[in-house]
């Protein structure tokens, strides 16, 4: 599986046939789950440990640098970022447009 950072924490989430993860290099990966081929060229601030949300064709994930990210399904434009004030340590949910995470 080629991928740049260690993928050892992060559960997957699956949208569309990718398989999100977040890695210990800050970036997210989607991996066809056949091949392990990736795509995704954003890079976060920090670590991703906890896994991803995904909602097409958004994917959402919280770092290590206390920052929540939304990123369109191709892992390679921000849409946005939010400053959660502390690292986040869970999953973060959409529902019905809105996002909540723990921190």
């Amino acid at each position: 599986m080629a991928h740049r950072g260690s993928i050892d924490i992060s559960s997957p989430a699956v949208m569309n046939g990718i398989v999100y993860v977040g890695s210990q290099d800050g970036r997210p990966h989607g991996l066809d789950p056949v091949t392990g081929d990736f795509k995704g060229s954003y890079t976060a601030g920090a670590n991703i440990y906890a896994p991803p949300a995904v909602a097409h064709p958004t994917v959402c994930m919280g770092s290590d640098d206390k920052k929540l990210y939304a990123l369109d399904a191709s892992l390679g434009a921000l849409k946005w970022i939010h400053n959660a004030g502390t690292s986040i340590s869970s999953s973060p949910a959409l529902v019905e447009g809105a996002l909540y995470a723990g921190s």
